[in-house]
């Protein structure tokens, strides 16, 4: 590992050291061309590229071109780090009839819920034929299947449910009562529910929470740095 880091090091010094030299040449080149001056050797030391620079500065001036391609950074970090807390934390708290984030890892309602979708579940007061649903059977309870509402059976609390999936011939073997539904499905967003998934195990937790959030509070630190020095700028002048 150590030799393939001193390796990858010597090759980024290396290409460093060739850019500086084509562009100091190519500067110098351009000087004569245009007919200018020659600079001073401080002139020159202050346009030479070298590498007293560091390979960290260079990266911040490269990035700081894309400002914009910046924000939209942050942005996209802190919008997946808040759905990966909400499908998480979420269902855990102590709401009556709370929502629920779950993840759909079966193609059976394909194409109305795709593979890896992450699929908003709510109790309701009445469930109607067509009705998605996400249900567990009562000697499973852990495991949640989400279906279509086939057929409706019984009335009122003697209600029985037939389901099928969308991709599935038939209807599902075992039939189900209100009890073993856990809600309606309001909505479905494709392939989050892999990230969701992802981020449930410890290299996906680093990943898609703890790395966002440091990088959303570095840029907030570094908007505070710049405003406090911007105030205390505008007191010297005034002073």
């Amino acid at each position: 590992m150590t030799n393939n880091s001193n390796a990858a090091k010597s090759i980024l010094r290396s290409l460093l050291e060739t850019y500086d030299r084509f562009a100091y040449q190519t500067g110098d080149a351009l000087m004569r061309l245009t007919g200018m001056k020659k600079q001073d050797k401080q002139e020159t030391k202050q346009m030479k590229l070298t590498l007293e620079i560091s390979i960290w500065e260079r990266i911040k001036v490269f990035i700081g071109q894309f400002s914009f391609l910046g924000q939209i950074l942050k942005y996209a970090a802190a919008g997946l780090l808040i759905i990966v807390v909400l499908a998480t934390i979420f269902p855990l708290l102590p709401i009556k009839n709370n929502y629920e984030l779950l993840v759909v890892m079966s193609g059976s309602m394909t194409p109305a819920v795709r593979v890896g979708s992450i699929a908003l579940v709510k109790p309701a007061e009445t469930y109607n034929t067509g009705d998605v649903i996400t249900f567990a059977y009562s000697d499973d309870p852990e495991y949640t299947i989400t279906h279509r509402i086939h057929e409706i059976t019984g009335e009122d609390d003697q209600q029985v449910f037939t389901t099928k999936g969308d991709a599935n011939e038939e209807p599902d073997q075992n039939t189900l009562l209100r009890e073993n539904i856990k809600g309606k499905m309001l909505l479905a967003v494709p392939y989050l529910g892999y990230l969701v998934n992802f981020s449930k195990t410890t290299r996906g937790f680093m990943l898609l929470v703890i790395l966002p959030a440091v990088f959303i509070i570095l840029d907030e630190l570094r908007v505070i740095r710049a405003e406090v020095v911007k105030q205390v700028e505008k007191k010297k002048k005034k002073e």
